[in-house]
Order: C-alpha cells, then structure tokens, then sequence
C-alpha cells in the first residue's frame, strides 16, 4: 500500500492538507454570512465544499469549532494588514515628532481601516458574520479574536495619540472616551453598516462614497488632534505623568 493510500487510511479517507481545510472555511464563511449559524447544517457546508460531512468534524471537531476557525481566518487576515500601519503610527507618536506628523499618520490608519473593512473580502465577511452573531445572541466566537487581534491594537494607538498631543495630563477615562470617538468615525460604519448606510440614503459601498468617507474622516482626526493639541502649549512641552 502507498504511502498516500496508507495516510487516506488512517485519517477515515477524509481529503487532508490546508489546501481542503481552507476550502472548507471559505465556503463556510459565505453560507454562514448567508444563512446565519443556526440556519446552516454542516451538510450544506459539505456539499459546497465537496467532501463528506464527517470531514467537518474531523477538521474542525463541530460546527462551533468550523465557525471560530472562520472568525480566525478572517481576522487573522485583517490583522496582517492593519497592524503594521498601527506600528508605523505608534512609532511616530512615541518620536518626539510634530504634530502635523502623528495627524498625518493616524489619518492613513484611518486610510487603512476604511480599506480594511469596507473595500476587502474579509471585512466584508466579518460584518455579515457578526450581523448575525447581533441576532444570535448565543455566539461570542468573534468578541475574543476581534478585540486582541483588530480591537484593542487600533484603540491602543488611538489612545496613544490623544494622550500624547494633550498639552496637560487629563484622567485616562477623558482619553479613553477621545479615542474612542476618533475611531468612531469610521467604525461606526463597520460596527452598523446596514443601518449607516439607511440613514445617509446609500445602497452600498462605492468607490465614490470610500473615497468621501476617508476625506471626512482625515478631516475630523486633523481637526479633532488639532483642537486637542491646543494652539499654545507645544506637545513637546507637556509635564511628565
């Protein structure tokens, strides 16, 4: 007997590799964005995917493991792309840099958000998948992976921001609620994007309306940064904690 044949043997003649594994999640990611978790069966995931049913289990130990490894793929993803311009910016806010540099370098987060979330496959499929996570109150798979990996990195940067161009110490909770509404202004859209869109009159995302949405949301960060900064005390000045 092969060594192939031998390997299909003793793995139930389930297909293997990351190559099925994959292929497995990326159908289960758009039937579950369809459907909804309770709505699918891991039958329908099989049949799309075209492997047997039993192979799910094998791979993914439930439907719930299938759907964490579908937030974790997803996130995974979205995180190689934001963190390195969370890193750039982090890096510029703790260099003793102008202010017009630490604006300059949260807009293009901002810039990558918005690319991140509204113009990529994978956030495209976190909404769906967390829209129905809002309606099936019972699913939490995402809150973990969303806040360590994407979550928390973006309002550590934002935090870092506000804090450094404030010209006097101010309690953290102040800080805490200014980064927060400098990353509302694009997350918003994300966190309610049917919704968002209902009450601004628009079908979707279009390339004109990302590209609007990114000018607006540089304004209000240079604006908002700004208006913190104050326009006497320079940043460089402000009293240790």
């Amino acid at each position: 007997m092969s060594e192939t044949v031998s390997a299909r043997a003793a793995l139930g003649r389930y297909p293997c590799g990351e190559e099925t594994r994959k292929r497995i999640i990326d159908v289960a990611v758009e039937i579950f964005g369809r459907q909804g978790f309770a709505a699918t069966s891991t039958r329908d995931i099989a049949v799309i995917a075209e492997i047997k049913t039993p192979a799910i289990q094998y791979y993914f130990g439930s439907k719930l493991g299938l759907y964490d490894a579908c937030i974790d793929q997803l996130t995974a993803t979205v995180a190689q792309r934001i963190v390195p311009e969370l890193e750039r910016c982090r890096e510029i806010i703790t260099a003793e840099l102008s202010l017009d540099q630490i604006v300059s370098a949260l807009c293009d987060v901002q810039d990558c958000l918005i690319d991140s979330f509204f113009d990529g496959y994978e956030g495209h499929a976190i909404q769906r998948l967390l829209a129905w996570e809002n309606v099936e109150s019972s699913l939490k798979a995402s809150d973990a992976m969303m806040k360590t990996r994407v979550g928390q990195p973006i309002f550590e940067t934002y935090y870092a921001a506000v804090e450094r161009v404030l010209p006097v110490p101010v309690a953290p909770s102040e800080i805490k609620i200014q980064a927060m509404a400098l990353m509302g202004i694009s997350m918003i859209f994300h966190a309610n994007h049917n919704r968002v869109l209902d009450l601004i009159d628009q079908p979707g995302f279009s390339e004109e309306l990302l590209n609007t949405l990114k000018q607006v949301s540089r304004r209000q960060v240079t604006l908002t940064l700004t208006g913190l900064a104050g326009t006497l005390a320079p940043i460089t000045s402000r009293p240790a904690h």
